[in-house]
């Protein structure tokens, strides 16, 4: 497999289209000379520009004459952390294999890479790694500084979540962004920015619009780097937009975490099942508590389990869980976090709400209001204030469900006294406000495309979307089924080369999902087969159309009811694109109107002109 190296943090331009197998053999004849030095150097060239898939493979496929050195090993070592793909006690054996060997670099590369591994696997015990003593090495050395800022960005992560407003802290974030910086290694620097602004919001409860900043800065790089670690980059964009209730956002990472994800990317389980689990997170919100989405649920939160147990997840996961009814599923969830050795305070917290939450709603049990205004006096003496106060109104709720009205009404009015300003809330803060979740779905919306002007109904709002937004949706409404990327965006700017039309028709989606205001997953949904209609909650007239048309008399006469006007026939009369589906419906329509005929239902007058209030050539001899 080809595949080019292009681009660093200082502008420069990399050697491309490098043959994996090519840069491997290079390596191992570096580290095999013993010139780590430029070993180093060339291993942060392709770190910095982020693409590093296959280059694991082609080591394994190196000739086994002769044993791999350390430094191959160690590399082959931390490609593997990336995708989980290797186990904790090989990452020891290697780290005291170069502590034996009295090389510096060498250790202080394994204590990063065991450092990573646990990051990805969930694992706070490993993160104490990070902390012992680390060997010094040459400050000019390449290897040496990639390493000693992966250490340090561990140390920043534990250090952000136990105190993340302390000076320390602050400083140690900015020196990790400088370090990388000044290496010229971009995709360290680019994940960085997704990892510690997610820590900031969803670990230490940052609320300020800055770690989505950061978040969306990382993802932004990584995305110009072609990076292979792009996958995770959405999942954090994701995952911080949905808990700031950004769901127009939230919907287009998920898309984009799909699409370049189509080929099988592979990442830790961590990330693959947060964002499954996200998906089945939307799914509750859009039809409520059914089997279907409980035993997805259940399902991707098992496969977590059996991978690892990411306690930052327990929060926003089991919370979800519990405002929907589903007490016993988040119990389940809780206890298996809590037996995580964690280091880490606010995800400790984090657990500690949930099982208060769980106990007043299971066992109406007072002492888990105390223990409530415990935990809330440990986060407002650490500075988050915000986070108890949106804590104490969701957890009023939770007594108010089980009768301990006393104590609803304290938490409510603390909680309220200390949220910020209405106009400064979160969309999530405003929902605790407005109390539990409807545990039953309701109709969300209609679209109808069998009419002259492509429409949307939300409530009592008609919307009339663009020629560009009605094509696309009248396309996907017609064809039923999911449509890949690339023949939408051939069909709909088949001047474009695809690069140009894939961005566009991003642009094109996010346009409609915030005319729209659509959660992730609503309506329009990406997935690795391709793009699709979701018509959970929604009604949408062809499809009903087709669906009437094969039933009962009475149901066909409904479906003509539906057919207003050929797929959107005024707005798009002249649109190639719709002309093949036009037809089909058109032949439809006519077999209906002459089944009705036949029987009795419909006179040959009658069908004439309810063919011209539809503009539909219709003759009963065809």
């Amino acid at each position: 497999m080809e595949t080019s190296v292009r681009g660093d943090s200082k502008g420069g331009t990399l050697r491309t289209d490098d043959n994996w197998s090519m840069v491997a053999a290079e390596l191992d004849e570096l580290a095999r000379d013993g010139d780590l030095t430029e070993f180093g150097r060339r291993v942060c060239e392709l770190v910095g520009a982020g693409r590093m898939a296959g280059l694991a493979e082609a080591i394994d496929a190196l000739p086994t004459s002769s044993p791999a050195p350390l430094a191959m090993r160690m590399l082959r070592a931390d490609l593997a952390t990336r995708d989980q793909s290797i186990e904790l006690h090989e990452l020891i054996a290697l780290e005291n294999e170069a502590r034996s060997a009295n090389d510096p670099v060498m250790s202080l590369w394994g204590t990063a890479v065991m450092a990573e591994w646990g990051l990805w696997r969930g694992d706070f015990a490993t993160f104490a790694s990070v902390f012992g003593a680390t060997p010094d090495v040459p400050a000019n050395d390449p290897l040496g500084a990639l390493a000693e800022g992966r250490r340090r960005r561990i140390a920043t992560l534990v250090a952000m979540v136990t105190d993340p407003t302390a000076p320390a802290t602050i400083a140690a974030a900015a020196d990790v962004r400088t370090r990388f910086e000044i290496t010229g290694v971009a995709e360290e620097l680019a994940i960085t920015d997704c990892v510690l602004g997610y820590a900031r919001l969803s670990i230490s409860d940052d609320l300020t619009p800055e770690p989505l900043e950061e978040i969306r800065r990382g993802t932004a790089r990584l995305e110009e780097l072609g990076a292979d670690r792009l996958p995770i980059g959405l999942a954090f964009l994701s995952w911080s937009t949905y808990m700031r209730g950004e769901f127009v956002e939230c919907a287009d990472a998920l898309d984009q975490f799909e699409e370049v994800t189509a080929d099988g990317a592979v990442m830790p389980p961590v990330v693959a099942e947060g964002v499954a689990i996200l998906h089945a997170l939307s799914r509750l919100i859009l039809d409520g508590v059914t089997d279907q989405v409980l035993d997805l649920l259940r399902w991707h939160l098992d496969l977590l389990r059996h991978s690892t147990v990411p306690t930052w997840f327990v929060g926003p996961v089991a919370s979800d869980l519990i405002d929907h009814g589903q007490v016993e599923l988040a119990s389940q969830l809780h206890d298996a976090a809590a037996s995580v050795p964690n280091v880490v305070r606010a995800a400790h917290q984090s657990i500690r709400e949930v099982n208060a939450r769980i106990r007043i709603l299971r066992d109406r049990d007072p002492t888990a209001v105390d223990d409530l205004w415990g935990l809330y006096g440990d986060w407002e003496s650490s500075g988050r204030l915000r986070r108890a106060a949106a804590s104490a109104v969701r957890c009023s709720w939770s007594c108010r469900l089980s009768g301990m009205e006393g104590h609803a009404d304290r938490l409510m009015a603390w909680g309220l006294e200390r949220l910020p300003d209405p106009a400064e809330r979160t969309v999530w803060e405003w929902r605790y406000v407005a109390g539990p979740v409807s545990p039953t779905t309701t109709r969300r919306g209609s679209l109808r495309v069998l009419v002259p002007d492509v429409v949307v109904g939300r409530g009592e709002r008609e919307i009339l979307l663009g020629d560009m937004q009605a094509r696309l949706m009248a396309v996907l409404a017609a064809a039923r089924r999911p449509v890949t990327t690339d023949w939408i965006v051939t069909a709909l700017w088949p001047e474009a080369d695809l690069d140009a039309g894939r961005n566009r028709l991003a642009a094109l989606i996010h346009r409609i999902r915030q005319r729209l205001e659509l959660l992730p997953d609503e309506l329009l949904r990406r997935t690795r087969h391709g793009l699709e209609l979701d018509g959970h909650g929604w009604s949408i007239d062809v499809w009903n159309f087709w669906d009437l048309s094969l039933g009962t008399p009475e149901d066909q006469e409904r479906a003509l009811d539906l057919y207003q006007a050929d797929l959107a026939g005024r707005q798009l009369a002249y649109d190639d694109l719709l002309e093949e589906q036009r037809e089909v419906l058109r032949n439809r329509w006519v077999d209906v109107v002459r089944l009705l005929v036949e029987r009795g239902r419909m006179t040959a007058q009658e069908a004439q002109d309810r063919a011209h209030r539809v503009g539909t050539q219709f003759a009963l001899d065809r």
